[in-house]
Order: structure tokens, then sequence, then C-alpha cells
């Protein structure tokens, strides 16, 4: 029993005294980095099919300001309430005269809240309106995570190696991760910034008042 135990002392001996990042984040968790980006770029067409709805109703409320309403002659917007009950006078789909000019109150226009949003797209332009932008979305998904974990993974192994090699760079490791990260994530969105920008462009674009709006790419 005792020859066994120190064998196992002195392996924990030799395994403590390796450097930060001497084994690579492929091996840390036993899953290889394909499958690891697979997984994320199918979590993340996930994530901007469900979440484009709301990113829509984001998009229309920033892009015209928040609780706003219309001025009177149509000078633009300011950031008071909208007019109470006005939405009686809004038809569900405004009718359109022969140059597309929405022939609507100006505050049928105007958004006060998420289901505001939510209920004049659904009923203004049409339910598939509110995936306006999802095809880019899915664009912008798979080539994020193409970025980001490839650029971590060498990113973290050789700041671990690097403040590994130096006595006051140890105390420094634990924070590899973190400016890992960081710079990963500004690399990534650095890249699909003008896809992010054709999304969002697409997202604040409103329909002809026709309810098969809403092909968005």
């Amino acid at each position: 029993f005792f020859p066994a135990r120190r064998t196992r002392r002195g392996e924990a001996g030799q395994s403590s005294s390796q450097p930060p990042g001497a084994v690579g984040m492929s091996n840390d968790d036993g899953v290889p980095l394909r499958q690891r980006a697979a997984g994320a770029a199918v979590a993340a067409c996930v994530s901007a099919v469900v979440v484009n709805p709301l990113d829509v109703v984001k998009t229309r409320i920033q892009a015209q300001g928040a609780f706003a309403t219309v001025k009177p002659g149509g000078g633009g917007f300011n950031a008071q309430p909208a007019l109470v009950g006005a939405d009686h006078v809004c038809p569900p789909r405004c009718p359109t005269t022969g140059n597309l000019s929405k022939l609507c109150a100006p505050e049928c226009n105007v958004y006060t809240s998420t289901y505001d949003v939510l209920r004049k797209i659904w009923r203004q332009e049409g339910p598939a309106a509110l995936f306006r932008g999802t095809s880019t979305a899915l664009a912008i998904a798979v080539p994020t995570v193409g970025i980001y974990l490839p650029c971590y993974d060498v990113c973290v192994r050789e700041l671990k190696r690097r403040l590994g090699a130096s006595e006051w760079g140890r105390e420094y490791a634990p924070l590899a991760p973190v400016a890992a990260g960081a710079a990963s994530r500004t690399l990534a969105v650095l890249c699909v910034a003008p896809l992010d920008l054709v999304r969002v462009r697409t997202q604040a674009m409103k329909t002809g008042g026709g309810g098969g709006g809403g092909n968005g790419g």
C-alpha cells in the first residue's frame, strides 16, 4: 500500500508543478473543438429564430423612441405618452394609395409599449413581419461561433502559458479566460458588424400594410 501512496503523491506533485495552461482548452473538458463549435452553432441558430420577434420589437421602439407620440402638425416625435384611445380609429391594415403612402392616422404608427408593438405589427403587417431579418440573424450566428471559439482557445492557452512562465504573471493567470473571452468576442462582433447592420435595417423597415410582409432576410 505504501509504495502506491508514494506513487500517487509523486504524480500529484508533478501535476501541481506544471505551469498553468500546459493543457489545451480542447482537452480540459474532453470535448473536441469541432463538437463544441457544432453544438454552439445549433444553439445560436435556435436562439436567433426564437428571440427574433422580440428583436424586431426592440428595434422598432429604438428607431422611433420609446413612448413617443406625434407632434401637432406631423413634425416628428416627442417623448410624451401617446393619445389615449387612439387605437380604436386605427384599422387592422392601413389602406394605401397608388404610391403606397399610408392613409391611416399618424397615431396608428406610434408604438407605446412592447405589447403595442406586437399588436400593431401583427394587425397591420402580418405575423410574418415579426420574423424579418431572421435569415440575416442565422447568417450572423454561425460565423460568430466559428470565429469566437477557436480564437478563445488559442488566446486562453497562450495567455496561460505566458503568464505561467513568470513569477509575477502566475497571480494573474486566473484572469486569462476573461481577457481571452473579451478579445475573441470583440473580434467576432467586428467581423459580423456589416451583417448586423443589415439585420437591424431590415427589422426597422415597415411593410406596406399587407399581411404578406415580413419575408425578411
